[in-house]
């Protein structure tokens, strides 16, 4: 190795000295690449494009790669290159005695592994091993427009896997594929933040890739389930500091950041310890140096410092997360023209972190969107290798999808031959003539292998519109490099070719700014063509391609299942999809029988069901395309007629692979499926299989659909469409509302003898079922169809392939099984024959509920559109309606008896109708009549319905306030006796009463307006106490001191009998009242209880072993109703110790001021021992500043504190309830005739 380097390094001086190059000396010279491995790892191959994020120390360069001692004065004369080449040599060759061989690849000097990268031109025969792991790069973009992302477009593949862009500015959460990334962003309306992770589509797959938006617009996390591990990515914006804002606005930034902090920590408390974790972004905040966690490489803290870098300090320790890019040398990640800052980082948990990924690289020469003024990041990169020895993305052999069966369908109809089908057809069928039996696995292997030959080479696409300016935008690059390069010695000389370098730099980036522009529109003119070609061709389906290109990306909704708010892997979410499906489909299963049968099927008729199959119809992954099992018709149609005749002859035996099916699902709605109840399974069959099965339904759905003429069935029945169920719902919908709007008989009308029309309208029932096909009885099936007319042996070929179906579910390389008991296999072709014969069933029981006019009342009023069904029928009086409410529950019943689940959230009963029937005839039956009747006082009212109505109304015009009298209860009646009244005449003041003034003793009571006035007074008592109780929420709190234990009520008495003592004995000295001075003794105590916790290892561990007392730090609990009990809560940071000292110590500064303690009593007054639990203590504070933001803020930490146990206490925070008196009055309010003295407000 020491002479191999010698001569190279000879050879290279021969080479500059007789060439003469010194321009070129850079890209002659061996580099020297540093690793961070030990020489026993692999060795790391730093890639070509990403040769700057080697850190090699600048002594080394000098030492290996040559550095003179000679001034610049000999930089241009040869003598001094070889000068200068001449010195340097003793000392590399010093500098090569300390490396000692390694490997084959490279030698190892002081602990760190080097290899020698010879150049480009000239590659060596050195033999590298590569570490197999992820490239991560993590960029705030600072808004990303069209031209931000051509240029990122550029720069991205050569140096990442894994990207991590911040502050987007885009609005929509967005999931897509452009032609090196898959995508995920979470959006922000307010088109500010906006967080995006880009994954390279060459190593990740779209089905290993699940996301979930944590915080809108900040926290994104993408989880990758590869082949060897699950790699959790969080990407991370923080809102940004700004330490101008006001104290208002300043503190609402301060909520806002600390709640980003309490996302954060959740989601990694949250993410399982076995997945590789990195977390990446801009964190808008600092830290310091810590061991093990944060190395040296941070910049020093200036005046300006967050107000919360110790929430991110904090965090970083909580969770034990390393912070990368602070191991290497102090960089700068933001640079303004006023200040430079360390915010973005990239994090990972440091039992995770290898040491190669200590070394990472802040790109500071980034050329991405240079011509942007202001302050800018960059780019932060490292290599995080693999847990593994091999590269996790490593999947095993794909077959052909269905992409690749339309590939070959349209290069077959492209070129209109037919000869590579026949090839394609012959070789299947030498293939299959040598398998002795039918063997699907050995038949699915010859289609695939065969068709592998078939599949055409895929067309060069065209470029993306980024790629196709890489030219543009790398020659703007290289003039910015320049722009920031120094060249010459004279200062003068180098600014004005800086300055030009700059100007053709900024016209450059313009110039690309408008090829953007116009290679866009050109863009979305060729989509305008192609439409227009498809329209004119008379192709929809082309035109859908066009359409979707045109469109804007949407969200793809590929299936993300939780628990417990956490994504499910693959093997969790299986079990969870199997465990919920086999309960739908859990039945007893039915007895296997074989029946010697006689059944005709030919072999050109299993020929033609397979010719039939769509070329783009879907089959199960692991099968060849359906264009494929077409093309090979013929031969597969022969294999599987010799297999047919031989098994049926005996009896019907259906090979296992036939009855089996593999779900594949699709979301019920447009949001991301979470359960699997938002899961809709679509059965994927054997293509041979499902053509037998599709030959069967052609025999029998003939029979079906003649035996179903005279039922109302509008789907999978010839010469029926949704058009006509939709009209003859619209029908009856017209002829309801025609009804209820018909003007009543006048009067002239009537007295011709026209009857009056009490009650007219129409009703209808609409009734969805849940799951019906899955919910079908087997036991039933050969039932209907022999109802419908099969025949028999049919009848038992078909009962014999539904008496084992299983299910198979694959996800991600894991897969579930199980068999089902009910219902018939989705995307089975005979299904839809073997639900309307079971429809059939359902028709013929409901005519047996509803009698003899059953079969008039089905044709008439029932429609059924597959498994959805509406009943409508029209209403000319009372009784009408109320048969039609017996006929709809018949046809409900009749659902019901069949096995059957009605879905009640989407059914519904329609009812319009216009009914005269006077409201006096329905007060009866009414609760508030019944309720009034069994408590009223007084029945005399009733007689003035009586016959004698006219004498009654005559008293009633004559007496008035005698009816009102009536009303009232005995109590408001008139006294027995007259009360005398103190009349003394005015003792000569004034004018004496008059006649007018004179009054009796007992007058009636204005009982309306007395009522309304009591009314208005309630409501305006019950305003007020609402008012006061939202104010009392933002100053009052209640603690629940218990009676036992640790609790400091006795402490309370003594400090409230020396109060009083005080008092009596020398109130002068009193400096404070008694409530100030027992909330001072609850935070003395309180600190020096926390103080001797901390101090006695014994208590500690007490106070570790509740659970109160976590990580360092004082925990949250809240009060379980349900349970009955305080619980810990384990979302959320905790309060540090030193930080609730200095929060007591700064609310025992504040209460000890004036008016500052308004409240603090218990609800019983205090005394030596007490009986109950719990005594319940009401605490006020005051709301006038300028102590309120303190007391807030402190008082707001407190609340729910665990560590306020130390004293016996809970404290929270006061609720919006009214008081008892409040409540009472409000139910008095509501129903007057609720208060203990019967019917205290007649009238109401």
């Amino acid at each position: 190795m020491f002479f191999r380097l010698l001569l190279l390094r000879l050879s290279q001086l021969i080479s500059e000295v007789v060439n003469i190059m010194p321009a070129t000396l850079s890209s002659r010279k061996a580099r020297l690449v540093k690793s961070s491995f030990r020489c026993t790892r692999d060795v790391h191959w730093i890639h070509q494009d990403s040769w700057e994020a080697a850190d090699v120390s600048g002594r080394t360069r000098r030492l290996l790669l040559g550095g003179g001692k000679l001034g610049p004065q000999a930089a241009g004369s040869l003598w001094g290159l070889v000068a200068r080449r001449w010195l340097a040599l003793p000392e590399q060759l010093r500098a090569l005695s300390y490396i000692r061989p390694a490997s084959d690849s490279g030698t190892c000097a002081g602990g760190a592994l080097f290899f020698l990268e010879a150049a480009p031109a000239r590659p060596t025969a050195t033999v590298t091993r590569q570490v197999h792991g992820f490239r991560v790069l993590t960029y705030n973009a600072g808004g990303i427009t069209t031209a931000v992302w051509d240029e990122l477009m550029i720069y991205l593949p050569s140096r990442a896997d894994i990207v991590v862009l911040t502050e987007s500015h885009w609005e929509l959460d967005r999931e897509f594929q452009v032609a090196d990334w898959h995508v995920m962003h979470a959006g922000l309306s307010r088109r500010q933040a906006g967080v995006m992770v880009l994954l390279k589509r060459n190593l990740f797959h779209a089905e290993q890739i699940k996301h979930s938006v944590l915080v809108s617009g900040r926290l994104l996390h993408v989880r990758l389930t590869l082949a060897t591990e699950v790699l959790d990515i969080l990407a991370c914006y923080q809102h940004a500091w700004n330490g101008y804002l006001e104290t208002e606005a300043k503190q609402q930034l301060l909520n806002q950041r600390a709640s980003f902090w309490t996302h954060l920590s959740m989601a990694l408390r949250n993410m399982p310890r076995r997945n590789r974790l990195l977390v990446m972004g801009d964190f808008n905040a600092r830290c310091t140096p810590f061991d093990g966690l944060v190395g040296p490489g941070t910049l020093h803290r200036f005046h300006d410092e967050h107000r919360d870098d110790n929430e991110f300090q904090h965090l970083l320790q909580a969770n034990r997360l390393c912070v990368l890019n602070t191991w290497g040398r102090r960089a700068a990640t933001y640079e303004s023209d006023t200040a430079r800052s360390q915010i973005d980082f990239i994090l990972q948990p440091a039992y995770q972190v290898r040491s190669v990924s200590k070394h990472c690289t802040v790109h500071t020469a980034c050329p991405v969107a240079a011509w942007r003024g202001g302050g800018r990041h960059f780019p932060v990169s490292t290599v995080v290798p693999a847990s593994r020895g091999r590269p996790p993305w490593v999947k095993g052999e794909q077959g052909l999808s269905t992409k690749d069966g339309q590939r070959i369908a349209e290069w077959l109809k492209a070129n209109r031959t037919s000869e590579a089908a026949q090839r394609f057809e012959n070789s299947v069928s030498q293939e299959l003539g040598l398998l002795t039996e039918y063997d699907p696995k050995q038949v699915n292997t010859i289609l695939l292998r065969e068709g592998a030959k078939l599949l055409p080479r895929r067309a060069a696409t065209g470029t993306s519109i980024a790629g196709s300016l890489r030219g543009s935008i790398t020659d703007m690059w290289l003039w910015y490099k320049q722009s920031r390069t120094r060249q010459s010695p004279n200062p003068l000389q180098d600014c004005l070719r800086r300055w030009a370098a700059r100007a053709k730099f900024q016209s450059m980036h313009r110039a690309v700014q408008a090829a953007g522009r116009r290679k866009r529109r050109e863009r979305y003119a060729g989509i305008l063509r192609d439409a227009e070609v498809a329209v004119q061709s008379g192709k929809p389906a082309a035109l859908l391609q066009v359409i979707k290109r045109l469109s804007p990306k949407i969200p793809k909704r590929r299936w993300q299942l939780r628990s417990e708010g956490q994504l499910l892997g693959p093997q969790a979410a299986i079990e969870a999809v199997s465990t919920f499906w086999r309960q739908i489909y859990q039945a007893p299963a039915l007895e296997s029988t074989e029946t010697a049968v006689q059944l005709s099927v030919e072999e050109r008729d299993i020929r033609d069901a397979l010719a039939r199959l769509p070329s783009g119809k879907a089959v199960p992954a692991h099968y060849a395309p359906s264009v494929l099992w077409r093309l090979a018709a013929g031969p597969l149609a022969a294999l599987a007629h010799r297999a047919i005749t031989g098994c049926w002859s005996a009896g019907v035996s259906v090979p296992a692979v036939w009855q089996a099916a593999w779900i594949s699902f699709l979301p019920k709605s447009a949001a991301i499926p979470r359960s699997p109840g938002d899961l809709r399974p679509i059965g994927l069959l054997d293509p041979l299989g499902k053509a037998v099965l599709s030959h069967l339904k052609r025999l029998i759905h003939p029979t079906v659909a003649r035996h179903l003429r005279e039922v109302p069935q509008y789907a999978y029945l010839p010469l029926r469409s949704t058009h006509q169920a939709i009209a003859r719902v619209a029908a009856h919908c017209r002829k309801g509302r025609s009804l209820a709007t018909a003007p009543r008989p006048k009067l002239v009308l009537r007295h011709r003898g026209l009857p009056p029309r009490r009650c007219s309208g129409a009703i209808q029932l609409s009734v969805d079922l849940r799951k019906a096909f899955d919910s079908l009885d087997r036991g039933k099936l050969f039932q209907c169809l022999v109802r419908a007319g099969v025949d028999d042996s049919l009848a038992h070929t078909v009962l014999q392939w539904h008496q084992q179906v299983s299910y198979y579910i694959r996800l991600d390389g894991h897969e579930s099984h199980f068999l089902t008991g009910k219902g018939v296999r989705q995307g089975c072709p005979i299904a839809p024959t073997i639900w309307i014969a079971f429809l059939d069933l359902m028709v013929d029981l409901l005519k047996g509920r509803l009698g003899s006019g059953g079969g008039e009342w089905i044709r008439n009023n029932l429609t059924c559109f597959a498994d959805d069904m509406h009943a409508g029928l029209l209403v000319h009086s009372e009784e009408d309606l109320n048969r039609s409410l017996e006929e709809l529950g018949a046809l409900l019943s009749a659902v019901e008896a069949l096995g059957l689940e009605i879905n009640p959230a989407k059914s519904a009963v329609l009812l319009r109708n216009t009914c005269s029937v006077p409201s006096f005839s329905l007060q009866p039956r009414t609760a508030n009549y019944v309720i009034r009747m069994a408590t009223v006082d007084s029945v005399v009212l009733r007689s003035m319905e009586s016959p004698d109505r006219q004498i009654a109304n005559f008293f009633r015009v004559t007496f008035p306030d005698s009816a009102s009298a009536l009303q009232k209860d005995p109590e408001d009646e008139p006294p027995t006796k007259w009360q005398r009244k103190d009349n003394k005449g005015n003792k000569g003041k004034g004018r004496a009463d008059s006649w007018k003034d004179y009054k009796r003793g007992w007058q009636p009571n204005p009982t309306r307006d007395e009522h309304e006035l009591v009314q208005a007074m309630g409501r305006l008592l019950l305003k007020h106490e609402d008012q006061l109780r939202m104010l009392e929420t933002d100053r009052s709190w209640v603690l629940h001191f218990d009676t036992s234990g640790p609790s400091i009520l006795a402490h309370f008495w003594k400090a409230a009998e020396g109060w009083r003592q005080q008092q009596k004995s020398d109130q002068a000295k009193l400096t404070a009242s008694l409530r100030t001075t027992l909330f001072a003794c609850m935070l003395l105590e309180l600190k020096n209880r926390l103080l001797k916790t901390v101090a006695d290892s014994e208590l500690l561990a007490v106070m570790q072993g509740a659970g109160y007392y976590q990580n360092q730090v004082w925990m949250y609990q809240k009060w379980n109703a349900e349970k009955s009990e305080v619980e810990i809560v384990s979302e959320g940071p905790g309060l540090t110790q030193s930080q609730l000292i200095q929060d007591l110590d700064k609310l025992l500064d504040l209460v000890t001021k004036e008016s500052v303690v308004h409240r603090f009593h218990g609800t019983r007054p205090l005394a030596e021992s007490y009986q109950s639990p719990a005594l319940v203590f009401l605490l006020t504070l005051t709301l006038r500043p300028p102590h309120v933001e303190a007391l807030q803020a402190v008082m707001g930490r407190l609340e729910g504190c665990a560590a306020l146990r130390l004293i016996g206490t809970r404290l929270r925070r006061e609720r919006m309830g009214r008081q008892p008196a409040a409540v009472q009055l409000s139910k008095l309010m509501s129903h007057p005739g609720s208060s203990s003295r019967g019917n205290a407000w007649p009238g109401y």
